[in-house]
């Protein structure tokens, strides 16, 4: 079977369209090893990296910066034609030759196949690549750059995963779930019925060859066969064996934390030892490197792998001053089951990132947020879905507030917190339920001087047995708490005196009318914008809320929904969405974060998206989104299960100080339709826009410290060519700035 694809040419590692973007991904699960040219590569979850050996030089690849997708699952490298090939989890392949990244989008899978995309494995001869797969193995041409056969391993409805293949003599060999299968490549690959098979039954993990030699692998038994498949010898038993490499003159047996040398007879001529776990090795150079599942390439004692976090998982993010903790999560997103994650946390402390093992955190797995002290940033807490509040120092464990010193429940399922203008820390714990001392301490606060508060919602009989969200403190002391399961959204108004509860106030905004009228019951986050509207993210779509202190203690109030007019029809903006993120930036616009159907940018007064990120257009690497941050630059950090990228956008928080000021594109050619974007401006500063004879031509305001002028003057008529004048001026008209923007018509 033949096959056209679809091929999208990409100059290599140069994405025009991501060059805002940054990734903030773990490169230490390394997956596989293979030299290319003088470079070591090396595939990991996300990206790749290269080390030289001769310099010392570590790079990284990932979408950002030129592959088309993220969750490498298989990598190869074909010398013939110098062509590295990249699988990845969902089926897609990128083929790097010639300076170009070939996208393969149109891997011709069979129209009643529903299993597992995945490609398990590539493997290169010649001018072919055979990917093992789920549901059987495919040729990729390197030269034609096109599909020449697949076969589907099938016998009635069962597939038959193939876990790798090799070529020898001119023969496909794929080890499966039910033995070796082999067929000429040029022959009827197709035809399943005419390959011939080996071990029915049996699961082979592992097939490779050294020269002549078939090497395979089942159930951690090697062997090798001498004369291609007729008779087949026992190597030895290698317990927990992950990798079988073979090199020009060697052999490579890993194990979880050994690596054993094998030379071209089978003889054991090395065995090293780790105390790391091991995915893979390679030798070269007269070096052994590992391929470690934390820590990156192990070379000797050295550690190699491009700085970022210890692993891609990641749940919440807080931002101080360039400095980030991020929390991996403890329970799934349905809210419910707590899930242990062994991960700790990561922190970046301004220079590079740190992890923070979980045994350096009291062996906490349940780890929902890391929130920092911003009065004194070597001081961080741990809130912990199941065991309490710890007090990080320097990343160092100093003390655990649980039930037996601090108002918590004795199962502390803590769900998140944040600290209060006034330095008081304040924490929500889900499962908050009215007990024998007729308090339910659903929120905690936990003053500057360690005195602890319970606030209780028991006078409003409100409890928070359907959970809790991470809560948002406004700067007029509320605390709103949204409940994923049941309960609605609660706003406790504590004005900024915990230990005062004589002057408290209880809200609830929920789905019933004049209380609220929530689509749904279930609130996942809420925020309060630079306008001081609140906006609330449901599991079933966006509603914002105006005026809200007053509407509040009014009694009787309602929230809207955003409608816009579309071939005049009303639609609602993000109708359903899970929406689990909202952050502002500082033009007051949103940035919404959803759980499967990725980023939303939306205007200030959401009715028009702006933008719109997903794994389809973006280095995103998920389209579910826990948490969106903006820090002071304006760089917009999204938070995925998979990893975690940043955008720089134009706006940026500048306050009353002009930044650097770009205008772009300038200058505007002919042809150029779009908006003209001016950023590093003010916030909310004067712009005017002249000809060089002084005449107005277009004025507007930089909310966010950015401008945009379609070129067209106050007739809406396009400005002839010529060098315009931006004049500015901050909000006061104390400080100014120019700049110049040439038209080219």
């Amino acid at each position: 079977m033949k096959k056209l694809l679809f091929l999208l040419f990409i100059p290599v590692l140069c994405y025009p369209q991501n060059s805002r973007w940054t990734d903030y991904f773990s490169y230490f699960n390394v997956k596989t090893i293979t030299k290319v040219n003088n470079l070591l590569f090396c595939a990991t979850e996300n990206g790749l990296f290269s080390y030289n050996e001769a310099t010392g030089e570590i790079k990284k690849f990932s979408r950002v910066n030129g592959l088309n997708e993220v969750k490498i699952t298989a990598f190869a490298y074909n010398q013939d034609k110098d062509a590295m090939v990249v699988g990845y989890d969902n089926g897609k392949l990128d083929v790097i030759k010639q300076n170009k990244i070939n996208l393969i989008v149109d891997i011709p899978f069979e129209q009643n196949y529903q299993g597992d995309k995945k490609i398990n494995h590539i493997y290169t001869e010649g001018n072919y690549a055979v990917l093992s797969m789920d549901f059987g193995i495919t040729i990729f041409d390197l030269e034609r750059l096109e599909f020449k056969e697949t076969c589907y391993f099938r016998q009635g409805f069962t597939y038959f995963k193939v876990n790798r293949s090799v070529i020898l003599d001119n023969i496909i060999y794929a080890a499966s779930g039910n033995g070796i299968y082999s067929h000429v490549i040029d022959g009827m690959i197709p035809n399943f019925s005419a390959w011939d098979l080996y071990g029915a039954g049996i699961n082979f993990n592992h097939i490779t060859k050294n020269n002549t030699t078939l090497i395979t692998e089942s159930n951690n038994t090697v062997s090798k066969s001498d004369d291609v498949g007729a008779t087949w010898e026992n190597v030895g038993f290698y317990p927990n064996l992950n990798d079988i490499v073979s090199l020009p003159n060697s052999i490579l047996i890993v194990q979880q934390n050994n690596i054993t040398t094998l030379d071209e007879n089978f003889i054991n001529v090395n065995s090293t030892s780790y105390t790391d776990n091991l995915n893979t090795g390679f030798y070269s150079n007269g070096n052994l490197y590992a391929g470690t599942q934390l820590k990156g390439l192990l070379k000797g004692t050295e550690y190699l792998a491009p700085d970022g976090p210890y692993n891609n998982f990641s749940y919440s993010l807080n931002i101080v001053d360039n400095r980030l903790w991020v929390a991996p999560g403890g329970r799934d997103l349905a809210y419910n089951a707590p899930i242990p994650y062994f991960y700790g946390y990561y922190h970046f402390n301004g220079n590079n990132w740190e992890h923070i093992d979980y045994t350096q955190v009291n062996n906490e797995p349940f780890i929902m947020q890391v929130v920092p002290n911003p009065s004194n940033l070597s001081e961080a807490y741990v809130v912990s879905y199941g065991n309490g509040l710890l007090k990080m120092v320097d990343n160092n464990f100093s003390t655990i507030y649980n039930h037996t010193n601090a108002p918590f429940l004795e199962i502390e399922r803590l769900t998140g917190g944040a600290f209060d203008n006034k330095g008081n820390l304040i924490i929500v714990q889900s499962w908050a339920l009215e007990n024998g001392n007729d308090a339910n301490n659903a929120i905690v606060i936990k003053t500057p001087d360690n005195q602890f508060k319970y606030l209780s919602l028991l006078s409003k009989r409100i409890d928070l047995a359907g959970g809790a969200m991470k809560p948002y403190i406004d700067p007029k002391g509320y605390i709103w708490v949204p409940s994923p399961r049941r309960n609605g959204l609660v706003v406790y108004k504590y004005n900024n005196t915990p230990l005062n509860t004589a002057d408290d106030a209880i809200y609830l905004i929920e789905s019933q009318e004049n209380l609220g009228s929530l689509p749904t019951n279930s609130i996942l986050c809420s925020t309060i914008d630079n306008s001081g509207t609140a906006w609330i993210g449901t599991d079933a779509g966006l509603r914002i809320f105006r005026n809200p202190y007053s509407a509040l203690e009014s009694g009787s109030y309602n929230t809207e929904r955003i409608v816009v007019i579309q071939n005049g029809l009303g639609e609602e903006v993000l109708r359903e969405a899970r929406i689990h993120a909202i952050a502002v930036d500082a033009a007051n616009r949103k940035w919404i974060g959803t759980l499967g159907s990725g980023v939303f940018y939306l205007s200030e007064n959401g009715e028009v998206t702006l933008n719109r990120f997903t794994v389809d257009n973006s280095p995103l690497p998920s389209n579910s989104v826990t948490d969106i941050q903006i820090d002071k630059t304006g760089e917009v950090f999204f938070v995925t299960p998979a990893g975690i990228v940043s955008y720089r956008g134009d706006v940026t928080d500048t306050g009353d100080e002009f930044g650097d000021i770009v205008a772009y594109p300038n200058p505007v050619r002919p042809g150029y339709a779009g908006d003209i974007t001016i950023r590093g401006l003010a916030h909310d500063a004067y712009v005017k826009i002249t000809d060089v004879a002084g005449n107005l031509v277009y004025e507007t305001r930089a909310p966010g410290g950015v401008a945009t002028w379609n070129g067209n003057n106050f007739n809406n008529k396009p400005v002839a060519s010529g060098v315009y004048l931006v004049l500015m001026s901050n909000s006061d008209g104390k400080k100014h700035a120019t700049t110049k923007i040439a038209i080219i018509r």
